[in-house]
């Protein structure tokens, strides 16, 4: 699949809200854009630029850990390619509605979906040298303790295996503001590992979080930024701005403002 194909696969994702499907969580958590329709090709843009570093890494049959799925939007996707996904959430009525929507994918696409939604802490998983691929995208600055998730992510995953880690980025200011204006300032400023709420966040420097999995034993393997503006509203003009942010990632200290990062790291084969 290309960047256009990840594009119009999020649309569905529209077709679930409009007709209402689904039960009403699903409407309420896209509220904002179901108001804004003109908005859904950014949305789809964010989300396309993230994916399409899980889809390279999917081969029919491998094994996919999508940890803190949330809607299950990502690990429906990636069984949609193929892949055999656990998806993990904390959040009961996420997972209730993650296991509609797996539903309502295989009725419209005529496709048995290989895909199991639990209700677990994924730190509670117990999985050895089980996973090709561990995706957490929008879940690490919620997983605590952070550093014990890391290392049994190294363990669950195969030799060769892949974790890839989509957040928000901590050397972005506007994302330390909207943390502060969300939560606090004395949330923000006090974060401890060992707390396990969602409302707990941690915004990640994505060099040091790297520079954490690389003591764990990964080996990192690519780090990319995404730089969009929700300006961009047609998609003909997304097309575009995916040919810029591919530029901008190759000016160092510019690319690093980023409102996004994905990091891609390697389990060595022995």
């Amino acid at each position: 699949m290309n960047f256009n194909r990840f594009l119009d696969f999020h649309q569905n994702l529209w077709e679930e809200v409009d007709k209402a499907k689904l039960r009403s969580e699903i409407a309420s958590y896209y509220k904002n854009i179901k108001r804004n329709k003109q908005r859904r090709w950014f949305y789809a843009f964010n989300w396309a630029s993230r994916i399409e570093n899980l889809a390279k890494e999917i081969k029919p049959g491998c094994k996919i850990l999508d940890a803190g799925c949330g809607l299950g939007t990502e690990a429906i996707f990636a069984a949609y390619l193929g892949a055999e996904v656990l998806g993990v959430d904390l959040r009961e009525n996420f997972i209730k509605i993650a296991r509609e929507r797996k539903n309502f994918y295989e009725e419209k696409f005529k496709k048995s979906l290989n895909l199991v939604f639990e209700n677990k802490n994924v730190n509670d998983l117990d999985y050895k040298n089980f996973f090709d691929i561990i995706w957490c995208m929008e879940a690490i600055s919620h997983i605590f303790p952070t550093k014990k998730f890391l290392e049994k992510a190294f363990s669950m995953l195969k030799n060769g295996g892949k974790l890839i880690i989509s957040d928000s980025n901590g050397l972005n200011p506007i994302n330390h503001f909207e943390l502060i204006r969300k939560c606090g300032l004395a949330k923000k400023v006090n974060i401890l590992e060992t707390k396990d709420t969602e409302w707990n966040e941690k915004i990640w420097n994505p060099y040091q979080l790297s520079k954490k999995l690389k003591k764990i034993g990964f080996l990192l393997e690519k780090m990319i930024f995404s730089i969009f503006s929700s300006i961009f509203y047609r998609k003909e003009n997304i097309l575009r701005l995916y040919k810029f942010e591919k530029i901008i990632n190759k000016i160092p200290g510019i690319r690093n403002l980023g409102v996004v990062y994905t990091i891609i790291l390697r389990k060595p084969q022995n």
